[in-house]
């Protein structure tokens, strides 16, 4: 992926763009980012297609059509705009290797793996077929091998395309070596009637397509050999593909696809049933599934991260770009060259946009959002009267990274830094900013010990386009002093791994231990908190290889409880087992025990999750939800208790982590456990209360529902009481429920209008809080516009009556 240039939009509709994908004849393509963090291929449709007459209205009707194709094997189109000044389509974004890509780094497929692949495009080509469609461009580029099978892209709009006869200079709508000798020499002829060309291209040349893509797959290269597209495009019409290298039972199967003669050529049935039998997991290889791991965990970052862009001095050569002149007011947003900082450093470009300030019971905060400036500039910094409500927008405190709290401060991390805040006025205590132009905060403990918390941190490497955190480092959270002289450095000895934004699913701390991600897949590394020494490290294995102690292979979930580091891997059939550390200078673990539901564990899944508080491990997983198992293991103890989940909201346990903040909708206090009641559905949208479970047994305590409340989201814990935030058909409110014995007390009334600051849709995206003495903290994981509200803290006990 390329960083955006100066002249590339930043908006287009609702999407924020992030990166360019790609640019071929129809348009340029870009990986973008909804309202809601759902990662998009967008596509923009070149100013030459859309001056044409009919191509809006042909542009409408394919895409339409595209619509209404199962999203089984193809990427679903999610959005368009037909009318833009530049039509455009946004399609879901899979971080997936091409095929190309794939068979150029790793080398040709053996036949299981051939069978798998074939089976999968003729299933995906069934389906735009059955929509009327006709692919017209399927080669290695238009495969994507995600973990769910096959995925062909770039359909829907080739028709629309086929039709408009204005074409980039001297091109032609296909590939060369790839389009079968009906489409070439129909683009060749000079026929104007629309309806004669359609007669002579249709579903058979498709499956010409898909053998060449199978010839490729197993062998490297294009069927019809090398030079240059006149070469390729006379040889697919009058010479015979070049198919001895392929394995002798595919063999037949591509040559009927290549079959010059339309008639002769396999239906999708007949190619289904030729490829036979298949096995449906021959395509996740270690090698395939290692590659996924790490473009999901680059694709997580992304959707949470800033947008950069390339340095001026880079962008002279770039081209035109397709917003060009005259955008603005037509859904695309050209930057604002005015305000973007300049040179190669990290630029943290959010979306512009205005937010509803928040109401507390009728308290209206926005004068702590913009602090006691009245003029043209804003304080970083809330002028907030004692014992009332404050809160900071992300252009005063940057995106949430994580937060801790101590009885007397709330500390906020962000991509730039921690700044630490007096909860009662929001002044400003202590702030410590990483070293580096491009320097980034990466990942914080999920909670400080004896008032530590540890951090990993390092650059942004523009280059890569990726985030580098190769450095660990403790912290005291209640003056901002660096507890050790010199930093660990996480980059292991000839390893080019570095650790990422996913490392706080191992990064903990813990009784005089920190636990911390190492090297660039699954290894580990523990360090002395008093002395800054390293006690071991795995590893370091090869980037996207699990790292493996005493035959356990990591899966990257880690984290300490009472001195010792605790892991989740896998030893025998699969099946996830936890791991303890003994101590020493060499890694070794004890099996602790097996954990039943916990198989296939992975950290770069949902199907998995740490965390502990001073006298308990949590830990979630399963197959099909994010936690359909949950087990607590006391400290010196060496028998997990399972959780019972009786009318447990399982689906919303730990949803969708991915290592950058604490798991949601799991909170501990003491010996007490907090998850949400509710339906188990597929999406967990049914949560109206609260179930508390005592971690040393596994068994419930207490199970209730808030009245009125249609949706519930755990907020913080304390020993005394939990706080949520729950939503029905009245105005949501801030709960505190008794731990004794659950009975809520409602403690604040939003106003309904102004509550927008705690309202996502998203599963992912659940409010984080934590408490101070007399101050709830609550942190926003979704704002990224300027004036959204990232931080609210709200006194315990008001000064005035709220309700």
């Amino acid at each position: 992926m390329i960083p955006l240039s100066r002249d590339d939009p930043t908006v287009i509709g609702p999407y924020q763009l992030l990166q360019v994908l790609g640019e071929g004849g129809m348009g340029r393509v870009y990986l973008a980012r909804s309202p809601g963090f759902r990662l998009v291929a967008l596509k923009v449709i070149h100013r030459e297609y859309a001056k044409d007459p009919g191509f809006r209205e042909r542009f409408r009707r394919e895409v339409t059509a595209a619509g209404s194709v199962s999203e089984f094997c193809t990427t679903p189109v999610i959005d368009a705009d037909f009318g833009a000044e530049q039509p455009w389509l946004a399609t879901s974004y899979f971080p997936a290797p091409s095929l190309g890509e794939f068979v150029d780094r790793s080398g040709p497929m053996k036949e299981p793996e051939l069978r798998a692949l074939g089976a999968g495009l003729a299933e995906a080509l069934s389906a735009i077929h059955q929509a009327g469609l006709i692919h017209r461009d399927l080669h290695p580029a238009n495969v994507l091998l995600a973990r769910e099978g096959p995925q062909i892209i770039d359909f829907g709009i080739s028709k629309a395309q086929d039709t408009t006869r204005v074409t980039r200079t001297g091109a032609m709508i296909g590939t060369p070596g790839y389009m079968s000798p009906e489409q070439i020499v129909r683009e060749r002829s000079s026929e104007p009637a629309a309806a004669t060309r359609e007669s002579r291209v249709g579903q058979p040349s498709d499956l010409f397509s898909l053998g060449c893509v199978l010839a490729f797959a197993a062998t490297g290269s294009d069927p019809f050999g090398p030079g240059n597209a006149r070469a390729r495009l006379r040889r697919a019409v009058y010479e015979e593909p070049i198919l001895e290298c392929l394995p002798g039972s595919i063999r037949p199967v591509v040559a009927a696809c290549l079959d010059k003669d339309p008639a002769r050529r396999p239906s999708v049935a007949d190619l289904l049933e030729k490829l036979s039998p298949v096995d449906p997991q021959a395509l996740q290889t270690p090698r395939l599934r290692g590659e996924l791991d790490e473009r999901e965990r680059r694709a997580d970052l992304i959707s949470r991260g800033p947008v950069h862009q390339l340095p001026e001095e880079d962008q002279e050569d770039q081209g035109e770009s397709p917003a060009g002149k005259g955008a603005a007011g037509n859904g695309i947003r050209p930057p604002d060259s005015s305000s973007r900082p300049r040179g190669g450093a990290r630029l943290a470009w959010i979306l512009a946009g205005a937010v509803s300030l928040l109401t507390v019971g009728g308290i209206l905060l926005a004068h702590a959002l913009s602090g006691s400036d009245s003029g043209s500039g804003k304080s970083d910094t809330p002028s907030a009267k004692p014992n009332s409500p404050w809160s900071l927008t992300v252009s005063q405190a940057d995106i949430l990274t994580g937060m801790w709290s101590t009885s007397s401060h709330v500390v906020l991390g962000s991509p730039s830094g921690l700044t630490a805040y007096d909860p009662d006025t929001g002044a400003k205590l202590w702030s410590w900013k990483p070293p580096g132009n491009n320097g980034i905060l990466c990942n914080m403990s999920h909670t400080t010990s004896d008032g530590i918390g540890a951090i990993t941190f390092g650059t942004f490497n523009n280059t890569v386009g990726m985030e580098e955190c190769d450095r660990l480092q403790t912290i005291s959270a209640s003056s901002g002093e660096l507890n050790w002289t010199k930093e660990i450095i996480l980059k292991g000895r000839g390893s080019t791994g570095l650790p990422n934004l996913t490392g706080g699913e191992s990064l903990s701390i813990g009784d005089g231990v920190v636990s911390a991600p190492f090297a660039g897949g699954t290894d580990l590394l523990s360090v002395a908190v008093d002395t800054g020494k390293v006690r071991w490290s795995t590893g370091p294995a090869e980037p996207g290889i699990n790292a493996t102690v005493d035959g356990c292979s990591l899966s990257g979930l880690a984290q300490v409880l009472k001195g010792t580091v605790y892991a989740l891997g896998q030893c025998v059939d699969g099946q996830g087992e936890l791991l303890a550390f003994r101590e020493g200078s060499t890694p070794s673990v004890t099996r602790v025990a097996s954990l039943d539901g916990c198989a296939r564990v992975s950290s770069a899944t949902i199907s998995g999750f740490m965390t502990a508080n001073e006298d308990y491990l949590l830990i979630g997983c399963g197959s099909g939800s994010p936690a359909s198992r949950v087990y607590t293991l006391a400290a010196g103890s060496r028998t997990p208790s399972t959780v019972d989940l009786t009318g447990v909201a399982a689906s919303s346990i730990g949803a969708l982590y991915k290592g950058d903040l604490p798991p949601v909708n799991v909170l501990m206090a003491d010996s007490t456990l907090y998850l949400l009641k509710g339906q188990n559905s597929s999406l967990g949208r049914t949560q109206d209360g609260v179930v508390a479970v005592d971690m040393a047994t596994g068994k419930q305590r207490w199970a209730r529902t808030v009245a009125g409340a249609s949706s519930v989201r755990l907020l913080a814990a304390a020993r005394s009481d939990v706080s949520i935030l729950a939503r029905g058909a009245g105005p949501p409110a801030l709960y505190n429920l008794a731990a004794a014995n659950g009975d809520a007390a409602k403690k604040y009334e939003l106003n309904t209008s102004q509550a927008d600051t705690f309202n996502n849709p998203y599963e992912s995206q659940t409010p984080y809080a934590v408490a101070t003495r007399s101050h709830l903290a609550i942190g926003i994981p979704w704002a990224l516009k300027p004036d959204q509200t990232v931080l609210v803290v709200l006194p315990v006990a008001p000064s005035v009556d709220v309700l």
